[in-house]
């Protein structure tokens, strides 16, 4: 960006011109990675931790999509930040896939810790729903990977993914990580 200024500088009218539009196009892409960025992992996830990041999320989803997210979370202390990104990104996924197919405009979210020593957070809506076999099936067919992504991610790091869901009867997912 501050070569094309510098070189813009120097240039006649009509180059200049063409010169401008690039450097607004190199500016308008810059916010965009940076908006992208902050989507992907907001800085609080850093500073304040999952609770605060999945707070910001359920704003940020009514705001851009005008999706509601119901939040239970409880103050859990959980500041192992490696698990932290994984569940924050998982949650993300699961309502960004309740926004494009689940066909409400609302999810609810529960953070808690269980009696076993795991945090659980259950994301669920009351949506059209699928059939979880044919869904594991269109994977292996091209489809659905954020799934099998977030329980791949989920198994490594000792936890597990669960989830209910048939047609007419909506979505629940619960993400299940060690407490460290």
């Amino acid at each position: 960006k501050i070569n094309i200024e510098l070189l813009a500088e120097d240039l006649g009218a009509e180059q200049k011109q063409a010169a401008d539009q690039i450097l607004e196009l190199i500016t308008e892409s810059i916010k965009t990675s940076r908006s992208l960025t902050a989507e992907l992992s907001p800085p609080m996830l850093y500073q304040q931790g999952l609770t605060a990041a999945l707070k910001w999320l359920a704003n940020w989803m009514q705001e851009k999509y005008m999706f509601t997210v119901h939040l239970q979370l409880a103050e859990l202390g959980f500041n192992q930040e490696d698990h932290n990104v994984i569940l924050y990104q998982s949650v993300r996924e699961l309502l960004f896939n309740a926004v494009k197919h689940a066909q409400v405009n609302s999810a609810r979210v529960n953070m808690f810790k269980d009696g076993g020593g795991y945090v659980r957070i259950m994301v669920d809506d009351s949506g059209v729903g699928f059939d979880p076999d044919r869904m594991w099936k269109d994977t292996e067919q091209g489809t659905g990977f954020g799934l099998c992504t977030i329980r791949q991610r989920l198994e490594y790091m000792g936890g597990r993914l669960e989830m209910e869901s048939a047609p007419g009867r909506g979505s629940t997912f619960t993400l299940i990580a060690p407490f460290l």
